[in-house]
């Protein structure tokens, strides 16, 4: 993937974690987390990022695995480090999943 700028706060984003291909790349509406800022894009036609809308920011927020990403990439020191937690994430429970980034076992 070439580097892309986080239209947030114009972090130079050059790498992605996808969900389920390693090999697969952003389409059209897939979703981007930020490392910098932890905010949401939506990757567009022309491979470009835009700002989710406050619509669209709430309804992905909303949803388990994005709030597994934020959470994951929140405690992470890089963001290789989190996205080879991510590729990894459906092989654990999310107890595990804090304890591999770093989170206290209760919570803190």
């Amino acid at each position: 993937m070439s580097s892309i700028n986080c239209p947030h706060c114009w972090r130079e984003n050059d790498s992605h974690a996808p969900t389920d291909d390693p090999n697969d790349t952003p389409e059209d509406g897939d979703v981007s987390i930020c490392w910098g800022c932890l905010n949401l894009s939506i990757f567009t036609e022309d491979g470009s990022l835009r700002p989710a809308s406050p619509e669209e920011d709430a309804d992905l927020r909303s949803k388990p695995d994005i709030q597994d990403a934020l959470m994951v990439l929140s405690k992470s020191p890089t963001p290789l480090a989190a996205a080879d937690v991510l590729q990894h994430a459906n092989q654990w429970h999310p107890e595990q999943l804090r304890t591999n980034t770093g989170e206290e076992e209760n919570g803190k």
